[in-house]
């Protein structure tokens, strides 16, 4: 069996973390692989690792910000004269890899489809995102987009939210696949709540929908109450938000308990000192960083919507909705509770072991790519 896997990026978040660990996986299994990518720019402490084929075709992700200027139509009709060009390209790699199946890895990206139908290649599409209501993000022709989503063989969304998101938008049948984490890497088992001082982490990438200045505003509030802690803002992100967070650290006079560590390559390290995780996004489609924290054995506190309520609810976390539940009133329940803490979070460590595995996540993928070879 042999797959063309096009993704979006080569960075260090979601979609391209899961590529890697999903090319990995496949290599483990005798799967056959090759990837396409935009851009030949790699972090070379992710994929240089796997040594599996890479090509490289400049096209864009056919989603957008809506600003609505000319100068951002301009450029879009420039991407699509471009990503006309990169479709014509990968349609011949795809006749010189000759793969069984493409497997397009982000709804942010419509690269491959029109050459996979042309090549009468089978199309799996893998829904990661929402767009609209996590990136903040617009398709340009959104029914352009659903056609195409519609003529997959198979579609895969890496949570039920996801999975009925995309069932009502194109009105066919997604299969939920949750995404793997690598269990050796942050599976740990350290004592919570054993200093006096209290680690807390925030991870993701420094964006409005991610909800760092939320959370910073919530510390500052409590700051008395909670007493003597660190947090680590850990993340890179948008200039003028990071811009924003710096200048409410320096107001309050915070810069000695809340550290901007900007990216991080070994997060799991500050997962190990962290007592308490937070997740604050707008709306999560999956939470592969949820994950990684309840593997490490960290109270998880998220924002109850998308697929941070699926993975912190019947009791593996602490679930706010801002409204009769706040951010606020969790992080007093747990500091006052401490032991009930520890134990809700050993049941999401136990949780997150038994679900979230790469092997399972690779296992699934598999199956379904033999369902529809022999389908």
């Amino acid at each position: 069996m042999k797959i063309m896997m096009i993704g979006s990026d080569a960075g260090a978040y979601g979609s391209a973390l899961s590529m890697c660990h999903l090319m990995k996986n496949f290599n483990k299994r005798g799967v056959d692989f090759v990837g396409i990518l935009p851009s030949s720019i790699l972090r070379a402490d992710i994929w240089n690792e796997f040594g599996v084929k890479i090509r490289f075709v400049n096209f864009y992700k056919w989603i957008y910000i809506p600003k609505g200027t000319v100068y951002n139509w301009a450029k879009w009709i420039y991407k699509i004269i471009l990503n006309i060009n990169a479709e014509i390209k990968v349609y011949k790699i795809m006749k010189e890899e000759n793969p069984d199946i493409i497997h397009i890895n982000t709804a942010a990206i419509g690269t491959g489809a029109i050459a996979a139908c042309l090549s009468r290649k089978k199309l799996v599409w893998h829904f990661r995102e929402f767009v609209e209501e996590d990136l903040g993000a617009r398709f340009h022709g959104k029914f352009f987009s659903k056609c195409l989503f519609r003529k997959a063989d198979a579609r895969i969304a890496v949570s039920n939210s996801v999975r009925k998101h995309y069932q009502m938008m194109i009105r066919r049948e997604c299969k939920c696949i949750y995404n793997g984490v690598n269990i050796n890497k942050f599976y740990y088992k350290h004592v919570l709540f054993h200093n006096e001082e209290i680690v807390v982490t925030v991870p993701g990438r420094l964006l409005k929908s991610k909800g760092q200045y939320e959370v910073i505003q919530t510390f500052i509030e409590l700051d008395d109450m909670l007493g003597n802690y660190k947090m680590y803002i850990l993340g890179d992100g948008e200039e003028e938000y990071t811009k924003l967070l710096t200048e409410l650290i320096e107001k309050y006079h915070m810069n000695d308990k809340v550290i901007m560590m900007g990216y991080v390559s070994n997060i799991h390290s500050y997962y190990r000192i962290s007592d308490i995780v937070i997740i604050n996004s707008a709306k999560e489609a999956f939470g592969r960083t949820t994950v990684e924290a309840m593997l490490s054995g960290c109270v998880v506190v998220g924002n109850d919507t998308g697929g941070t309520s699926e993975l912190l609810n019947n009791g593996n976390g602490f679930l706010f909705d801002h409204k009769s539940l706040t951010l606020k009133d969790v992080l007093l329940q747990i500091i006052c509770d401490k032991n009930s803490a520890m134990i809700t979070a050993q049941r999401g460590q136990k949780y997150a072991k038994e679900m979230f595995t790469d092997e399972k996540n690779a296992s699934e993928i598999i199956a379904l790519y033999k369902e529809i070879l022999n389908g």
